[in-house]
């Protein structure tokens, strides 16, 4: 994160004011509009959900409402038909119907079912409805057939629920229907209803009777609600769907699932990985759940109109607002950038340029100061040059008096010992190269002179050195007629030669050589100047290196004011550098710009 922030404070101090403005103005729009997008979403949301799960719980209550009168009316028919003479007079002779013939069992079938006929008003809620006797016998109306397998598992609920001491009534949740209609029936999906039958004159238990529900019936009771993507379903007290519109769902049990197992805790689950929404009530009566499933796409539509809705008027206020920060930006930026075009002209030299702004506050006191500042760095100027051209004057002849004294009386000596010993050509010679190196050297006060300038200078300098110093040291000049355009300051190599003559090769006991090197390397130059002389200590050099060049007893200029000669003309980049090993020689490298 630090090294983020210091990569933003970069990117922001290196730009221009406009781009900063307009950087800052940018992040605190669009952040603001997102936050004002994300809020109103989010609000939005939370009002969906809250609306959304009261009309679901009403729709829930709702169904559980219209149960109630369903199982009300269920019971209440039930007690009708228990209370009918026909079903009396079956279960109390139930082994003599039992053993009747066919016709007989007809008449008493056909008696029943127009008995019920005058008591329901519609039997369209009921599947059938069956008679079972002490021994768990059933009574069937004679258009069903049964299926045995099914029918052994209702026998032995019905043996157990007379055998035990349970209440009156009871209730099968979802099972498959022994009772076919006609010989080929196929098997469907009931709810039974079991209720006891006593004598009505004794109060003996006498039988059962069983009212079976389509699962239609139930499902009919929400159908009108399951719509838009909801899907509504009843779960047992095992957790087991009992009643849905979709038969596959039938017989799932879901109490394993997180949301079932949160039912006593929470009315609602968010499945996110199904996106769905279950909602939950309920049903004290039978032990029940009554649970619905609203996609999350349906949940949601309103949500993403409104997304739509809230992203246009963020792009609308985003337009308007970056509108009117171009509008401020650029009443502060414009005028600046009047200032930086004024100020860059004046950087190139033209001094008479001026700032002329109408505006007021900061920025006309800022232009008008800036215009007073301008006049006074002029008059300043004025006298930095008048100033400088003295110290130029007085640093030329610093330069001439840096001459070491006792060189120029040296060469005089020996040309005087040259004509004293007849050698009237040699003593000529050192005094046309004496006159060159001085003609050099004074170059009508330039202090920059071009390389091949310098390398004459050096050249006449080692001629005399040889006259000398006969039979010494030889030298090497090599530098590539390219190079030798390019600057260097007058007298750079002329102390190095001195040095490299009288502290390296005189003494030493050897043939000296000197060669002096100049090529190209990285876009700069590179001087080298080399001998086999005496070489430096290891602490002399040290010595050097720290600018303490009292301790190494050089003549003319010394390295070091040569060192602050190059890196003030040329930079700090440039200057000189000396390697050396006792006894192996010296090498001086100079750097310098290509210009």
């Amino acid at each position: 994160m630090k090294k983020l922030t210091e990569i933003i404070k970069r990117k922001l101090y290196f730009s221009s004011i406009g781009q900063r403005i307009s950087t800052v103005m940018v992040i605190i729009i669009i952040v603001t509009v997102i936050i004002f997008m994300i809020s109103t979403y989010n609000i939005m949301r939370y009002q969906l959900s809250i609306k959304t799960e009261l009309n679901t719980q009403k729709d829930l209550t709702t169904v559980s409402e219209k149960m109630d009168l369903f199982f009300q009316r269920v019971k209440s028919d039930s007690i009708l038909v228990l209370a009918s003479g026909p079903c009396q007079d079956l279960l109390k002779g139930a082994n003599k119907t039992l053993h009747a013939d066919s016709s007989e069992q007809y008449r008493i079938y056909r008696l029943i079912q127009e008995t019920m006929k005058s008591i329901f008003v519609s039997d369209d809620i009921y599947r059938t409805i069956i008679f079972y006797d002490l021994n768990a016998n059933a009574y069937a109306p004679v258009n069903m057939s049964i299926q045995d397998k099914n029918f052994q598992i209702q026998k032995k609920i019905m043996l157990d629920f007379l055998s035990s001491s349970k209440e009156d009534a009871e209730w099968v949740t979802l099972h498959k229907s022994p009772w076919l209609f006609g010989t080929k029936g196929a098997e469907e999906d009931c709810i039974s209803y079991l209720h006891k039958v006593y004598d009505g004159s004794s109060g003996k238990l006498i039988g059962a009777m069983e009212m079976e529900l389509s699962t239609d019936s139930i499902f009919k009771l929400y159908k009108t609600l399951a719509q838009n993507g909801m899907d509504i379903f009843i779960l047992d007290s095992s957790g087991m769907v009992i009643s849905s519109e979709n038969p596959d769902l039938r017989y799932k049990n879901f109490s394993g699932e997180n949301w079932y197992k949160n039912f006593n805790d929470k009315k609602k689950h968010i499945d996110q990985q199904n996106k769905l929404l279950y909602m939950t009530k309920g049903y004290s009566m039978l032990d029940w759940s009554i649970v619905c499933t609203i996609p999350m796409d349906v949940y949601l539509k309103d949500l993403h109109i409104f997304s739509v809705v809230d992203i246009v008027i963020g792009i609308i206020l985003l337009v308007i607002a970056s509108f009117l920060s171009r509008i401020l930006i650029l009443s502060i930026i414009k005028p600046l950038g009047l200032i930086t075009r004024t100020i860059h002209d004046i950087g190139k030299g033209n001094y008479e340029q001026r700032i002329r702004i109408q505006y007021g506050g900061e920025i006309g006191t800022l232009a008008v100061e800036f215009n007073r500042m301008i006049d006074k760095t002029n008059e300043l100027m004025e006298k930095i040059v008048t100033t400088e051209q003295k110290k130029r004057e007085s640093e030329l002849s610093l330069i001439q008096m840096q001459m070491t004294p006792h060189f120029f009386y040296n060469i005089l000596e020996s040309i005087c010992g040259l004509i004293v010993i007849n050698e009237k050509k040699l003593a000529i010679k050192t005094v046309q190269l004496l006159s060159a190196f001085y003609r050099g050297v004074l170059n009508k006060g330039k202090d920059i002179i071009p390389i091949s300038e310098e390398l004459n200078i050096a050249k006449n300098y080692l001629d005399i050195m040889q006259i000398c110093h006969s039979n010494t040291f030889t030298y090497k000049i090599h530098c590539a007629e390219e190079l030798k355009k390019y600057h260097i300051n007058k007298l750079t190599l002329q102390p190095i030669l001195e040095n490299a003559v009288h502290h390296g090769i005189i003494g030493s006991g050897r043939n000296g050589e000197i060669r002096i090197l100049v090529s190209e390397a990285e876009n700069k130059i590179r001087i080298r100047i080399s001998d086999n002389g005496n070489g430096i200590s290891a602490k002399t050099l040290e010595s050097i290196h720290e600018g303490r060049e009292e301790e190494y007893h050089m003549d003319s200029f010394g390295l070091k004011n040569t060192q602050e000669r190059i890196r003030l003309h040329f930079g700090e980049d440039y200057g000189l550098s000396i390697q050396s090993e006792e006894s192996m020689g010296t090498e001086v490298e100079i750097l310098l710009p290509m210009q």
